[in-house]
């Protein structure tokens, strides 16, 4: 995608230099803690195509433990929704009124001003992140409205955990003639 700025991790040559540049990469947004069974081979990639304040991108991501704390969210300021299309690998999401299980197949909603936990195994996914502002525009919300806004310390219903169905088990069979 010649034009668009994108941002990539890149995989250093020596092994023992991979978990660190890995937690170096998603430190910005993410602390990070690898988990015993984690492999950071070749396939471990993070991109991302930067569409003028819309993010999307792919990961394939070692077995980890990721945190969105209250002081990293008031420290960075950032207001966006991130949708994680999962296509492989398990993940168990804690920090929120009711813990979640997300599977291939399945979309999380991640509000990234409330603080998450995440605790996966080898994951490949495909994410979206889009400014909340964005959205408020777009649906014609007041920005004043509560469940539009930033509000630290206050837990919302994210993440939301949507499976996706295989529309083709749901479509009907043809109508005789």
């Amino acid at each position: 995608m010649a034009g668009i700025p994108c941002d990539a991790f890149e995989m250093p040559p020596d092994q023992r230099d991979r978990a660190g540049a890995w937690a170096d990469y998603l430190a910005p947004v993410f602390e990070v803690e690898l988990l015993p069974t984690a492999r950071i081979d070749e396939d471990v990639h993070a991109k991302t195509y930067n569409f003028g304040g819309i993010l999307i991108g792919t990961v394939e991501a070692p077995a980890q433990r990721l945190k969105r704390t209250s002081r990293m969210i008031a420290r960075q300021g950032i207001d966006h929704l991130l949708l994680q299309f999962y296509r492989a690998g398990d993940v168990r999401i804690e920090g929120v009124k009711q813990p979640a299980i997300v599977r291939p197949r399945h979309v999380a909603v991640f509000d990234m001003t409330q603080s998450v936990t995440t605790e996966a195994t080898r994951t490949t996914a495909i994410k979206l992140i889009l400014p909340r502002k964005l959205l408020v525009d777009q649906i014609g919300a007041n920005e004043g409205d509560a469940q539009h806004r930033a509000n630290p310390g206050v837990t919302t219903r994210c993440p939301h955990v949507i499976p996706c169905r295989d529309q083709r088990r749901h479509q009907r069979a043809p109508e005789p003639p």
